[in-house]
């Protein structure tokens, strides 16, 4: 009767007041290891295992885990001062670059070499006359409208872009192309753009880090500037 009356009135411990407890206790197994010892887990592939096999492999994928991101975070780190590097080396040459051609011929130099892109091309707006091997004169209103966002951001635009876009970038050449990144030219205002191409679908990814795109146009915006201004002073 008495049993029986308990039993009534014990309150059900749910896994939750379970959970909340050893929460407030995390000695609980320490006091109680025969308890822990008794405790197992099914595993795929292996039937039942302890607890504290459980926690073993738990504890070896967050190390295999934490390795991986390590490794991932070395490489990243490797490749930046890869690409630091380069950088520097392009602009210690646009410092000696004598004119519009030479800018133009160590950029496209570099990127196709230095950095295996496999097509560059480089577009001006308002090119009042001047031209130069590897350079052509763009469209602003047909650029600006096909690259919107790039140039309200003034940031580079990565990822496979559409058809029309492909085209106006690289004309016949658009067909091989199938991951792309704009670069937009910049002085006071939008004064053009180089695109970068390759054959490879993941090598130029949305989302990608474009910080290094970003400091190399402004890089190559100042020098194109100052050569065009000099330029036109000369004639």
């Amino acid at each position: 009767m008495t049993s029986s009356s308990n039993a009534q009135i014990s309150p059900t411990l749910s896994d939750e007041d379970i959970a909340a407890y050893l929460r407030l206790n995390p000695d609980f197994f320490e006091r109680h290891e025969s308890l822990l010892a008794g405790l197992s887990l099914p595993h795929d592939g292996r039937g039942a295992i302890s607890l504290v096999e459980h926690q073993m492999i738990l504890f070896r994928r967050k190390n295999q885990k934490l390795e991986s991101k390590l490794l991932e975070l070395m490489h990243t780190a490797k490749e930046n001062e890869s690409l630091s590097t380069r950088l520097f080396q392009l602009s210690l040459a646009l410092i000696e670059a004598d004119n519009l051609d030479d800018v133009v011929a160590l950029v496209r130099d570099q990127l196709i070499n230095g950095f295996k892109t496999d097509l560059v091309t480089i577009g001006l707006f308002d090119t009042a006359g001047q031209s130069s091997p590897g350079l052509h004169e763009a469209s602003r209103e047909d650029v600006t409208r096909r690259f919107k966002i790039p140039y309200q951001s003034r940031r580079p635009q990565c990822g496979a872009l559409n058809t029309d876009q492909m085209t106006l970038l690289f004309g016949e050449q658009a067909a091989t192309i199938h991951s792309a990144a704009l670069i937009p030219l910049f002085n006071t205002e939008a004064m053009g753009y180089i695109a970068l191409g390759s054959h490879e679908p993941s090598r130029f990814r949305p989302g990608m880090g474009v910080m290094f795109l970003g400091n190399l146009g402004a890089l190559v915006s100042s020098a194109i500037h100052y050569h065009q201004q000099h330029e036109s002073a000369a004639r």
